[in-house]
């Protein structure tokens, strides 16, 4: 069955992708769990974060829906500053207009993403030392504690 999310499909290759992309640290985490499950966790898993980057996407697009060409070619530029003289880039760019352009979308998507996130993090709210305290006691307090051990040595002669 097809996935859109707002109207928008979600070409299955995506979410073989992310299953791909998240299934060696996942099969590490769940080695204990039975393999069918593994498999339709990872799916499901795969799938949120597709639909969450594909939501992210369309309210970049929204909220940004021209990039300058100034701004793709400077950021563009910079890439390149990056890679030195044998980048993928580079051989991108000389493989003719179609693919110059299609480099050209995929950088002011770059660029979308980045603008809806610095505006996301300019309107979020700094929490407090009491708030990042008590998030740390009820959630990660754990994370850091190491629990007790004895350590036993026997010389023999």
């Amino acid at each position: 069955m097809p996935l859109y999310v707002n109207e928008e499909k979600i070409d299955s290759a995506l979410i073989e992708a992310e299953i791909s992309r998240l299934r060696p640290r996942y099969l590490q985490v769940f080695a204990d769990q039975p393999k069918q499950e593994q498999e339709k966790q990872l799916a499901d898993w795969a799938s949120e974060n597709v639909i969450e980057a594909t939501l992210f996407r369309q309210q970049a697009r929204k909220y940004f829906p021209q990039i300058q060409l100034q701004e793709i070619e400077s950021t563009l530029e910079q890439l390149l500053s990056r890679e030195g003289r044998d980048s993928s880039l580079r051989a991108r760019l000389q493989a003719g207009p179609q693919e110059q352009q299609k480099l050209h979308e995929e950088i002011a998507e770059i660029i979308r993403h980045e603008k809806l996130q610095n505006q996301i993090m300019k309107t979020a709210p700094v929490p407090s030392e009491k708030e990042i305290r008590r998030y740390y006691d009820q959630c990660l307090a754990d994370r850091f504690t190491v629990p007790e051990m004895v350590h036993v040595a026997h010389i023999v002669k």
